[in-house]
Formats: C-alpha cells, structure tokens, sequence
C-alpha cells in the first residue's frame, strides 16, 4: 500500500473502531480507480495489516519462530530464527512508506516519529518490541529493530534439563535473590520467566520493565512499565518512580526486567529493605565483569564503587551467566556473590563445559547450604 493512500484511508477512517469492509474498498477505488479487483482485494488487506497488524512487515512477523528482525533502510532485511542472522527477500515497501507505518504506531501511542524526534520504542503485542531510528543518527534511511521472546518464538536451552531445573527450581523455593548475566539474546528474559513460573502460586510478584517482555503463568502477578514522555515532554515515568510505588503494595518479590542505569541504586535499596527473592538481568559479557558493570552504574550517578559493592552483596546471593553454546542457549555458570575486603567476588558453585555436562566447583558445597 502506497502511503498516499494509506494517509488518505486514516484521514477518512480517523475515530471510526468498526471499519466496514465494503466502505474502505470503495475508499481505495476513490483513490486509486486504475485498480482492478485484484488489486483493490489486496490493498484492502494491507490497510488492515497496517490498522490491526504489522503493516509492511506483516509477512515476515507472522513467522512465529522469528526471534529478531532487523531492516536496514529500505535496502535489506535480516532475520534470526534462534540460529543466528540471515538476510532474506521481501518486499517491504520504500523509505516513505516505512516511515508512515512507524509514525502511525507511535501516534497510536500519543508520541511522534519524524525528523524532531527521530526514534521510537513501542511494544507491538505482548513479547514483541520494535526500536525504530531515522537519519542523520543512522546511515541509510529509516533502520527497524523487532525483538521477540521466546514465549512467542521459542528456542532451545539447556535450562529444560532435569538436573539443571532442580537446582533453578531449589534457588527459587528457597526465595534466593539472583541476577542473571548475558549478552544481547543469551535468553536473560527466557530463563527468568522460567524460573518466576516456579515460585508457590501463594506469592505476590512485582514486575518493573521499561518494556513489558516477562511473561509469566503465575496467578498473581502484578506487571508495571515506564513511560516514556509524551511529544510534549510531560508525563514520563521512570523504573525508579515504580520501585518507590512497589515498596507500597506489598510485594513477595520485586524482579526488575532488565537494569542498566540510575534504577540499580533504587532497586538495590529496596532489595536491602527486608524484600527475599528479587531478581533482575544485566548485560554482561561474563559472570566476573557483573560487579564491575554495577559499580560502573553507581559511578555515572555519584555512588561509590565500595558503597555499590556493599549493596550488591547485601541485596544479591547469586548469579547466573548465560553464554550460547553453539545453536543453544545455556547457562555457562551458576555463581556465589560474596564480598570480601570491601570488594565483591564471584564463586562459581555450577559451570556447564560444552557437551552441557555439569561440574561442580569450589562455591557448590557452600550453595547446596543456602539452599
């Protein structure tokens, strides 16, 4: 669908929730009287695609097993399956008629895309997030960026593993606070979910994202975002403005989807107000640059290396690192967080060699303990 016409139907059809089928044809034939049935048949889907769906990238999202989607300006579209990136054909549309679909999402959304503000985060459905970016910040046009999780992808793992399962299961029965570590796509938010579905349905559990991607099947499970401000910078509200009002509600546990600025200082306080069994996931490139990672945090806001250290091991017990091994994602580690002269240090207690085969390390006598 040529975004002229598209404009033109959203003018028409603008405040109208029920579209009549045989008036929106008869809108595209007013536009486009060259059209033959066909034809108009066919843009009569791709404004419904653009309404109620995926617009010009429609196609390609309804392949459920996609896990990311990436379109570099109008020239190439890659994808991955969970077994790493591959460019494909499709047709896709040109700049101008990208840019209208994605200006379209975030006037849903009460937000702008154009020039003056040339990127957008939206949420598309529950686990599928679009991040979208224009020029000059990017070369080559309108770039899109569509990650899902695995609730609505799937993928492989190797914490499905009986015996790995039991261990995850034990720490979340014992209400041990935890962080899980990865690289982009390592399944973070995958395992988390996974283990959150093991805690004892009589728990109250408290979810803080920037963008909804936790996915749980548990029966009480309070969910809350941030907001991003509006196309007049009012109403924004910030992960550390929903841990203050979480404090209120009486959570079993607080789990943060995802931390990576001011928000750790304000989660690590909460977690050392009596709060078991919160959890989180970082970006990290292994299991020993966590520590590292999280004073680097604290640093950019004026709190301490020592002074983050200390609240690390008051509020953590463990850490999970995740790190793929061949088309897999595994976890590569299961680790102690202790602190020791003022400085934290990380004890692997479980590693996985690259046959997924368990080994226990110098941490495990002391993790079979906490458990």
């Amino acid at each position: 669908m040529s975004a002229e016409i598209f404009q033109k139907l959203q003018n028409d059809f603008a405040g109208i929730k029920e579209l009549d089928g045989a008036n929106v044809v008869e809108k595209i034939r007013d536009s486009a009287p060259w059209l033959s049935e066909t034809q108009l048949a066919k843009e009569h889907r791709n404004f419904h695609d653009w309404v109620n769906g995926y617009g010009p990238l429609q196609e390609i999202l309804s392949d459920r097993q996609i896990s990311d989607l990436f379109v570099n300006g109008s020239g190439s579209v890659w994808i991955d399956r969970g077994l790493g990136l591959q460019k494909i054909t499709s047709e896709i549309g040109n700049e101008k008629l990208l840019r209208e679909f994605i200006n379209f999402l975030a006037l849903q959304r009460g937000r702008l895309f154009d020039d003056a503000h040339p990127f957008l985060d939206a949420e598309l459905e529950p686990g599928l997030r679009l991040h979208a970016i224009l020029s000059p910040l990017v070369e080559g046009g309108i770039h899109i960026s569509i990650r899902s999780n695995q609730s609505r992808s799937g993928s492989s793992s190797n914490w499905l593993n009986l015996e790995v399962s039991k261990y995850l299961s034990k720490i979340v029965k014992a209400k041990k606070s935890f962080l899980i570590s990865g690289g982009t796509g390592a399944g973070k938010t995958t395992l988390l979910s996974a283990m959150l579905e093991m805690a004892e349905p009589s728990e109250r559990i408290l979810i803080l994202e920037d963008t909804h991607e936790l996915r749980i099947n548990h029966p009480h499970v309070v969910q809350m975002q941030s907001k991003m401000p509006n196309s007049d910078g009012s109403g924004e509200w910030t992960l550390q403005d929903l841990i203050r009002q979480a404090l209120r509600m009486r959570p079993t546990r607080i789990v943060m989807g995802e931390v990576r600025g001011r928000e750790i200082i304000d989660f690590l306080l909460a977690l050392n107000t009596g709060h078991e069994g919160g959890c989180g996931t970082i970006h990290a490139n292994s299991a020993k640059d966590v520590p590292s990672r999280i004073a680097a945090l604290g640093l950019l806001h004026g709190v301490s290396r020592e002074a983050m250290h200390a609240q690390l091991a008051s509020a953590f017990d463990l850490l999970i690192h995740l790190h793929p091994i061949r088309e897999y994602r595994s976890i590569e580690s299961i680790n102690l967080i202790k602190e020791v002269s003022g400085m934290i240090i990380i004890i692997p207690a479980i590693t996985f060699d690259s046959d997924f085969k368990i080994n226990f390390e110098e941490g495990f006598e002391e993790f079979e303990q906490m458990l």
